[in-house]
């Protein structure tokens, strides 16, 4: 039987960043995947559909290249190229977590690992055992009884990412960040995309002006958003297959996507027979990252309040930190929300809603990509920054961001809703020219009534 200080089972983005902190910090490290090395998000998710969407985004640029003053007589998509490029990539940063698991002597265990008694786990016919143990499995995408995936015309995201071809028509079935990545992804690559969505809005998570202007954009770019909808059923109809919605409507398409959620990995691996406390699947935590059972603590989709990676990654060092003695609650106050359509949205901190049903006293400024220097320059005028900041005292409880880059953007709104700055103080914090980041500095020069660029 092999003995570690710390025992991981799941190598995602929760899982291997866990491993890799506490290696650092001196601790034994085994991890036992099933699978590959960064779980979904790296092969079946974050990564592969961003590598998609870098290649479209060229594609958008070419379209727009006469604009710019270059002709380009025309263009076309490889999709097999983009296919092969994603895979590179993936296959790339896979090998990258392997090297750091060499460098910091991280022993791996391939096979699906199995929770035998306090403090020890089953893989591949070996016995591990380990002080600390760590379960970081991840989710799956959520098949519903009324739409069963079949993998070839009702597919999950997984399929999807695995298409040889481009179909020719898509019902997306989900109208989350997932359903409208897809969506925006698909409709770019020639798909007729049609998204239902039970909710009377989609990105339900997102700020609600945020969301409508994305699905304005989408609307605007063909695809069509049907709202407010039930999909019922689905219909295979002489190889095509057809949703029949709640309104009466019947919608046919080649593929039909569905989105619905995704579910916790929480059965499978012993959890129920160590008496592991879970809710619907979902492996239950306190602020520490620590289940019910004595040195056994849970991060990520499996246990987590966001089926976020990079929450995952938090909760991996939290728990570690934790196992070290630090003593760390986790913060859930700053947990930015990205999407990555063309343009991207994301969020952080309370919405406009949010403050309103929590009673608190708000202003709201909203500073427009099309007064930026930069957002001009390079033909991205499209979108905004709304800040929704307490009054008295001008605390920033939330950015809320559709535009350009926005992903990358909300890093310093986050630091700001994380530490409690106010509009001054980051209004007052020189931001480097031209650049997109002057939004949220120019959004707090509003929220003052100093407004520079904007009457």
């Amino acid at each position: 039987m092999e003995k570690y200080d710390i025992a991981v089972i799941g190598a995602g983005p929760g899982g291997y960043i866990a491993a890799i902190y506490a290696a650092r910090a001196g601790k034994s490290v085994a991890v036992i995947e099933k699978d590959q090395l960064g779980g979904a998000c790296l092969n079946r998710g974050c990564i592969p559909t961003k590598a998609i969407l870098s290649s479209l985004e060229v594609l958008y640029a070419v379209k727009e290249s006469a604009s710019f003053g270059i002709d380009v007589p025309s263009c076309k998509i490889n999709f097999e190229k983009i296919k092969s490029r994603k895979d590179e990539i993936v296959k790339k940063l896979r090998q990258g977590i392997a090297a750091l698991f060499n460098a910091r002597k991280i022993a791996l265990f391939t096979g699906p690992g199995r929770l035998a008694g306090p403090g020890e786990i089953e893989v591949g016919g070996a016995s591990i055992r380990a002080k600390d143990i760590i379960i970081a499995t991840g989710s799956s995408p959520l098949e519903i009884p009324a739409f069963e995936f079949n993998h070839t015309t009702i597919i999950s995201s997984d399929d999807l990412l695995e298409l040889k071809d481009v179909p020719q028509s898509l019902l997306i079935i989900g109208g989350g960040a997932i359903g409208c990545e897809f969506a925006a992804m698909y409709n770019a690559m020639g798909s007729k995309v049609a998204i239902v969505e039970q909710l009377p809005e989609i990105l339900p998570s997102m700020d609600a002006e945020i969301a409508k202007r994305l699905g304005l954009i989408l609307k605007k770019r063909g695809v069509e958003i049907l709202t407010g909808v039930k999909a019922e059923r689905l219909i295979q109809k002489e190889g095509r297959l057809s949703a029949v919605l709640s309104s009466g409507r019947e919608l046919a398409a080649e593929k039909a996507l569905i989105c619905v959620g995704r579910s916790p990995n929480s059965s499978g691996f012993g959890l129920e027979n160590q008496g592991i406390r879970a809710q619907r699947g979902r492996i239950c935590v306190d602020e520490y990252m620590r289940t019910n059972l004595p040195n056994t603590y849970a991060i990520g989709d499996v246990a987590g309040k966001f089926q976020l990676a990079h929450t995952a990654s938090y909760e991996g060092i939290t728990a570690c930190r934790n196992i070290l003695g630090e003593g760390i609650k986790a913060d859930y106050r700053a947990v930015p929300n990205c999407i990555y359509t063309s343009p991207e949205a994301a969020g952080v901190g309370m919405t406009e809603e949010q403050a309103k049903t929590a009673g608190i006293k708000t202003k709201v400024c909203k500073f427009p990509f099309s007064a930026l220097g930069k957002a001009n320059v390079v033909s991205r005028t499209e979108g905004f920054v709304k800040l929704v900041g307490e009054t008295p005292g001008g605390r920033i409880l939330g950015v809320h961001i559709l535009g350009h880059g926005a992903a990358t953007l909300i890093a310093e709104a986050a630091l700001a809703v994380k530490q409690g700055l106010s509009a001054r103080q980051v209004a007052d914090t020189i931001h480097a020219h031209p650049t997109f980041s002057e939004g949220l500095m120019e959004a707090c020069h509003m929220f003052e009534d100093k407004a520079i660029h904007t009457i």
